[in-house]
C-alpha cells in the first residue's frame, strides 16, 4: 500500500498545489517532488 498525503493538512504543500485539489490525497512522492522539483534549479551558481 503506498502512503498517501493529503496537501490540505499541510499549509506549505497546499500552496503549492495550486493546480490540483488540495483535499485530494496524493502519493508522497508526488509531495515530496512539489516540494523539490527536478530538472535544475535557478539558485544554481558556476
Amino acid at each position: 500500500m503506498e502512503a498517501k498525503i493529503v496537501p490540505a493538512d499541510f499549509p506549505g504543500l497546499a500552496s503549492l498545489c495550486w493546480n490540483r485539489n488540495p483535499a485530494q490525497p496524493i502519493d508522497r512522492e508526488i509531495a515530496w517532488e512539489l516540494y523539490r522539483p527536478t530538472g535544475g534549479s535557478s539558485t544554481k551558481t558556476s
